[in-house]
Order: structure tokens, then C-alpha cells, then sequence
């Protein structure tokens, strides 16, 4: 791979690899939100229909809320997600995430959405790095692919939103019919599940080829505009602060506190909300 100049325009860099994430995105997506919008509908039937029985047993302990003892509320909202997760669990899942990924259409989504991160860095079909590059962005979209699925259809997650609203004295077809909108409006952003799996698997591979061309450091780069996340009260996430950031190839960026090798990397354990829709990309410098 020929190395990159160093007086390479960053903006030019950036524009090409976007307009790769956005046109992989619009191919690809559909292809997430078709495999897998049918299973997780037929899950979110079974467990609303298991539900109905215990939610309308839930005991919510009026004394404690009248009284506004806190700890003493804590103990009951954990004993009754307990409660209800456990009545949940026994619907089970459509399919596990190992299952999911074997479908043919998520198979044939991920291995060119793999393909086209390796292609977005500059590696050529013919280059013999491209197939192990493409493994590792294929691995890295099946595990992003199969954690939000898990999340998805996690009995825990929904008994917290059960819980929640029958403290709220919410009526069991109004909560019914509040999950399946919140769910159904989640899962639709499988959109942004792909842009941010594509986008870092991109970056993963984009660090080869820097390493490749035999940079000594590495630029963080942001998309510079208005939807660059920065922190607000209810996030502590900042991107903004990372534009420009250069450090040593070998040594991860830190962002908001976090360690990431690359935009997009959870091999370290940085946050999700570090790594979703993240659009930000990195170059070599010397």
C-alpha cells in the first residue's frame, strides 16, 4: 500500500471514508432489519403474553412510596424485577444470538459490509492482507450484532420497564402497548447498529494500513459539525475534545476518560455510549 502523504487533506480523508460508511449502510441494513425484525416480533409476543399474569400480581408497597422511604423502595423494585424476570424466563428466546448469526442473510450482510471496511481503508482484493482484515471486521460486526440482539431480548431488561410502569400505575394493555412502540422504535435504529458496526470495523482496518505504511503515530479525527458528540447532563461522552489527538500507534486514544485504539473500538472496554453511531475516523501522522 503506498503511504499516505502527510500534507493529505484530513477533510478529503474523512468525506471518502463517510460516504463509504453511508452507501455500505443504506445496501446493508435492510438486510439486519429484515433477518431479524420477524424474530424479535414473535419474542416481544410470548413475553408480553406471559407477562399479563404477573404483572397484574406485582405487589407495589404503597407505605413505602407514601413514606418515600428510598432504600426500602429499592429493595422492592429489585425483589419484583427479580420476581418477574424469573416468570419471564421461562418463554425462553426465539433464537439465541449464536443461531441469529447463522441465518443466511446476516451472513451475506456482514461478509460484505466486512468486505467494503477493508475496501473503505484501501486495501485491493488482491492485497494479501485483505482476507484476515476482513475476518476481523466480520468478527467485529457478528459480536455488535449479537450484543444489541441479547439486549434486545433480554427478559431482564423488559421487566424493568414492566415494574417501572406498573409502579407507575400503569393499566397492563397501555403497558403492553407502550413497550411494543418504545421496542418497536428502538429496534428499527438497526440502521444505526450497522453504521457504527461498519464504522468500526473500518477504523480496525484503517489502523492496519496505518501501521502498514509504517506511521509512528496516529490523528483522531472527528466529522467537525454539529453532530459531533459532545457532553451534556445526561452524557458524559465527548468527542469534540478528541479532534486532533495524536498519540503513538501503539498506544490508545484516550476519549472521555477512555481507552480506544481507533473510533469505534470496544476491545478495552470503552462505553457504549463511546461507540455508537460514532462517525469519527484516524489517520497517520509522523
Amino acid at each position: 500500500m503506498a503511504r499516505r502523504r502527510s500534507n493529505d487533506d484530513p477533510r478529503r480523508v474523512e468525506a471518502l471514508h463517510r460516504s463509504r460508511i453511508e452507501a455500505a449502510v443504506r445496501r446493508h441494513a435492510p438486510l439486519i432489519w429484515q433477518a431479524t425484525r420477524r424474530l424479535h416480533s414473535r419474542w416481544l409476543r410470548i413475553m408480553l403474553a406471559t407477562a399479563k399474569g404477573p404483572y397484574e400480581r406485582l405487589v407495589i408497597d404503597r407505605r413505602a412510596l407514601a413514606t418515600g422511604d428510598e432504600e426500602l423502595q429499592l429493595r422492592l423494585h429489585d425483589f419484583e424485577v427479580e420476581w418477574l424476570m424469573a416468570e419471564l424466563e421461562r418463554a425462553g428466546t426465539p433464537m439465541s444470538a449464536a443461531d441469529l448469526l447463522k441465518l443466511p442473510e446476516l451472513q451475506t450482510s456482514t461478509a460484505q459490509l466486512a468486505t467494503n471496511a477493508a475496501q473503505g481503508a484501501g486495501f485491493l482484493t488482491s492485497d494479501p492482507r485483505t482476507p484476515r482484515l476482513v475476518a476481523d471486521a466480520q468478527t467485529i460486526l457478528e459480536d455488535q450484532v449479537s450484543a444489541y440482539w441479547q439486549t434486545l431480548t433480554s427478559p431482564r431488561h423488559l421487566a424493568e420497564r414492566l415494574v417501572r410502569q406498573k409502579v407507575e400505575g400503569v393499566p397492563y394493555v397501555e403497558a403492553a402497548r407502550q413497550i411494543s412502540r418504545e421496542y418497536g422504535t428502538e429496534f428499527y435504529r438497526a440502521e444505526r447498529l450497522v453504521r457504527s458496526a461498519y464504522n468500526t470495523a473500518s477504523n480496525h482496518a484503517n489502523l492496519e494500513a496505518i501501521l502498514d505504511a509504517g506511521f509512528t503515530k496516529k490523528k483522531w479525527l472527528t466529522s467537525r459539525d454539529a453532530r459531533v458528540r459532545r457532553p451534556t447532563k445526561s452524557s458524559p461522552y465527548d468527542h469534540a475534545a478528541a479532534e486532533g489527538q495524536i498519540v503513538l500507534v501503539d498506544q490508545p486514544f484516550v476519549v472521555s476518560g477512555e481507552q480506544l485504539m481507533y473510533p469505534g473500538d470496544g476491545s478495552m472496554g470503552a462505553s457504549i455510549g463511546s461507540l455508537i453511531n460514532c462517525r469519527c475516523t484516524c489517520v497517520g501522522v509522523d
